[in-house]
C-alpha cells in the first residue's frame, strides 16, 4: 500500500460523512498532496479536487445529474492534472455545460 493510500481521511471529510449516507461519499488521495472526492450537494452530486493541506477549500468541481453518474466517473478517472472526469453536466468554475454529459454538446453559460 502506498503512503498516500494509507493516510487517514482529512478532518473535514470525516465531519461531512456525519451528514450524508456513507455510501454517498468517496475520497481518494492523489499524488503531490492532492485529493479527489464525491460530495452530494443539495441539487447535484459533484466530484471535487483540491490540496489535502488546505482543509477549508476545494479547487475544482464537476457536477453530475445523479450519484450513479458521479460514481462511474470517479471510478474511471485517475485525477491526473490537466484532465477532467467524464460525464459531467456542469463545471461551475468555467461556466461550461454538457447536456447529458456529452462533450460534443458542450457550451458556455456565463
Amino acid at each position: 500500500m502506498s503512503e498516500e493510500a494509507s493516510r487517514p481521511y482529512p478532518e473535514w471529510f470525516k465531519q461531512y460523512e456525519e451528514f450524508v449516507k456513507p455510501e454517498d461519499v468517496r475520497f481518494r488521495y492523489l499524488k503531490r498532496n492532492r485529493y479527489m472526492a464525491i460530495i452530494p450537494f443539495l441539487y447535484t452530486t459533484a466530484i471535487i479536487v483540491g490540496d489535502s493541506r488546505n482543509p477549508t477549500f476545494y479547487e475544482d468541481r464537476w457536477c453530475y445529474e445523479n450519484m450513479e453518474a458521479a460514481m462511474k466517473a470517479f471510478d474511471k478517472w485517475d485525477g491526473a492534472s490537466g484532465t477532467e472526469p467524464s460525464g459531467w453536466h456542469r463545471h461551475p468554475n468555467s461556466g461550461r455545460r454538457r447536456p447529458d454529459g456529452i462533450e460534443a454538446a458542450q457550451y458556455i453559460n456565463p
